[in-house]
């Protein structure tokens, strides 16, 4: 079993994910790092922000995933709005900090979003 902790002044701080909700061995397992905080999805449809800072220690919030949003590994969701697809990360507003996906449906499904660099996404293929 894995388990997810923030390492700082030669201690372990655990975080504290119930094991049934995030599987950390699942290949599939959806976990970002963007800027100081871990952001990951667990079974029962929330992402999960935690953030640990040298002064206020380690908080966690959460919100629930919206009903289109589609996840990909690296911490990048997917929404279909209007017919128009976006990508943007876990940290993002999923309103405004969007990237539209200029791409047809038969495209789409042969690549692997890797990330985003300047406004624009990147992919494995």
């Amino acid at each position: 079993m894995k388990r997810l902790f923030v390492q700082w002044k030669g201690r372990e701080i655990d975080v504290g994910v119930p094991g049934d909700l995030f599987d950390f061995d699942n290949e599939n397992c959806h976990i970002g790092v963007f800027g100081n905080a871990i952001y990951f999805a667990t079974r029962d449809a929330k992402i999960y922000k935690v953030t640990f800072s040298s002064t206020i220690g380690m908080t966690v919030s959460y919100r629930h995933l919206l009903s289109d949003e589609m996840l990909h590994p690296g911490g990048l969701c997917e929404r279909d709005i209007n017919g128009e697809k976006y990508l943007y990360r876990m940290c993002d507003n999923s309103e405004t900090n969007v990237i539209v996906i200029d791409l047809p449906d038969q495209d789409l499904f042969k690549i692997t979003f890797a990330g985003i660099y300047r406004s624009a996404y990147v992919n494995d293929s």
